[in-house]
């Protein structure tokens, strides 16, 4: 039998789907998509509107907005007085799709100090594939405007997605700042623009009392301290790591710390003490209880073997580790390679973010990449309370070797060989 190679794909998604189930391998797929599409791009999105087009007055304390077009001049009006004025504030009640709205904020807030309150609808039917990965479309941008702006705060709450934001419910949508609103629909067609203060301040009541209902997303650090904090809160728990980079910090040792911390770091001290309490505790877990697996990528692999460097520490922090330690470090991971507790994902299947770490545990799931803000080189730690989407995350990384996403094991271990033997002659 002979198939094109559309039938073919189409052939493997069936099979797939009856091994897994269909709303666990949509899920799957859309976990796959969601990593190999993470963007973290510093070039703002093109925005269809410039701060001298208007469609709506000052005179009109209630507008009616009946295309798309006047709806997004009523979005950026809102948004660009927000962002105007000394610590300005935006109340969000809107979903994934609202790409217009997110496009704006990212050209207007250029300075990453609009404070933003989020409130997302996570769909609680579950009862088809595609009602199954809306959640991770949910993350994927809220990830994204996390990255990019530092006073974003999302929260969450469950409802019935499809039915809540159909196209004949009445304007479930809302963009609140302190002068205006924008009530829209779902499809981002219609709506209305409000000014008068009675209004403004029923709606702003309206989120209150909805955010008081809601959970939320992300516990959020920008600091190496409070990144180190968390991690070590987690570290009670089996976990499953997602990273191009191979997981090196179990092996760090304390003169590696001394020879590659920053001198003129101010709690230079401090966070070696950190670093040690936090490294022994991953080294029980990997040595003692095997309850710590990791994969990587080959590029990470090569990026770690030719700059010495991890995404798990600003590089404000430390020095790029001696062609000797990286040969240490690496012939510890071997040792994991070969026991099966570390995997390398295959090129051609996962194309990770090399700053991108995915930590998975039963309840929870934690994201580390660095921030996207111009001229911000902080890490963003993410810890995510939401135990549907840690479960997805958790089942696809169990079934990474059912995918073919994985190299088998002599060509894993030949892999990290090679490398060894090439930083052992860069030392000679």
């Amino acid at each position: 039998m002979q198939l094109n190679p559309a039938e073919t794909m189409a052939l493997i998604d069936a099979y797939y789907a009856t091994l897994h189930g269909e709303v666990c391998y949509a899920q799957h797929q859309s976990i796959l998509s969601f990593i190999n599409s993470f963007n973290r791009s510093t070039t703002p999105l093109d925005c269809p509107w410039s701060p001298s087009v208007s469609m709506v007055t000052d005179e009109c304390q209630f507008t009616t907005l009946d295309t798309p077009t006047a709806l997004t001049a009523a979005l950026f009006r809102v948004v660009s007085e927000s962002v105007k004025i000394e610590d300005g504030s935006l109340e969000l009640v809107t979903q994934p799709d609202c790409t217009s709205l997110y496009n704006i904020i990212d050209q207007l807030d250029i300075h990453r100090k609009l404070l933003m309150t989020h409130l997302i609808c996570l769909d609680n039917t579950n009862g088809s594939a595609s009602s199954s990965t809306y959640n991770i479309n949910c993350l994927k941008q809220s990830l994204a405007l996390l990255s990019r702006h530092r006073g974003y705060r999302a929260f969450y709450y469950y409802d019935d997605v499809p039915a809540h934001f159909s196209p004949y419910t009445l304007y479930p949508c809302l963009v609140l700042g302190r002068q205006g609103a924008v009530l829209f629909d779902a499809q981002c067609t219609s709506g209305f623009f409000i000014q008068t203060q009675d209004a403004l301040n029923q709606l702003r009541a309206y989120t209150q009392r909805l955010k008081g209902h809601c959970i939320p997303m992300y516990q959020q650090c920008y600091d190496i301290i409070e990144e180190m904090a968390v991690y070590s809160n987690i570290l009670n728990e089996p976990c499953c790591v997602i990273e191009a980079i191979p997981c090196i910090l179990p092996f760090v040792t304390e003169d590696i710390l001394e020879r590659t911390i920053c001198n003129p770091f101010p709690q230079r001290e401090a966070l070696i003490q950190l670093f040690l309490d936090y490294t022994g505790k991953q080294r029980e877990k990997v040595l003692k209880t095997n309850s710590l697996l990791t994969s990587f990528t080959p590029q990470g692999l090569d990026y770690f073997v030719e700059t010495g460097r991890t995404p798990e520490i600003p590089d404000d922090f430390y020095q790029p580790l001696p062609p000797a330690d990286r040969r240490y470090l690496l012939e510890q991971v071997l040792i994991q390679v070969k026991t099966g507790r570390s995997r390398i994902l295959k090129i051609d299947k996962v194309h990770l973010d090399p700053n991108l770490v995915i930590t998975t545990m039963e309840h929870h799931l934690l994201m580390t990449f660095h921030s996207n803000i111009p001229g911000d080189k902080s890490i963003v730690t993410a810890y995510l309370d939401e135990p549907h989407l840690a479960q997805a995350f958790a089942t696809f990384w169990e079934n990474l070797e059912d995918y073919h996403c994985l190299y088998d094991l002599p060509e894993s271990i030949a892999m990290v060989e090679e490398r060894i033997a090439r930083l052992k002659s860069s030392i000679l």
